[in-house]
């Protein structure tokens, strides 16, 4: 599978053809679209062994884009949002599995 980036250019009534700037493999659309990743950690709802988990992880996928850590103590709506300083990362379909294992698919976000 591929993203393709481009224009729709209408021929007639029944046909058009897709003007391509761009065809990227899927594998690549998060680190090549995205802004960065926001993880969402609620204090009260997690153990330190997953903080280890989510640092090791973090960890084992480095690369170019930017990670963002929010805090919410005990879970009340937002909380403190910080930029890793240490830490860019690879988003690729495992870092997301592995951190969704920790913390669960809604405290992941891909900026855009």
């Amino acid at each position: 599978m591929v993203f393709i980036r481009g224009k729709v250019s209408e021929t007639s009534e029944k046909s058009f053809k897709l003007l391509c700037d761009e065809i990227i493999p899927i594998s690549e659309v998060f680190n090549r679209l995205a802004n960065g990743i926001l993880i969402v950690v609620d204090t009260s709802r997690i153990i330190e062994d997953d903080v280890t988990k989510i640092r090791d992880t973090i960890k084992k996928y480095p690369g170019n884009m930017p990670l963002f850590i929010e805090v919410r103590p005990n879970g009340n709506g937002t909380g403190l949002m910080m930029r890793s300083q240490r830490y860019n990362v690879a988003i690729t379909k495992d870092f997301l599995t592995e951190l969704q294992n920790i913390i669960g698919k809604n405290n992941i976000q891909i900026k855009s």
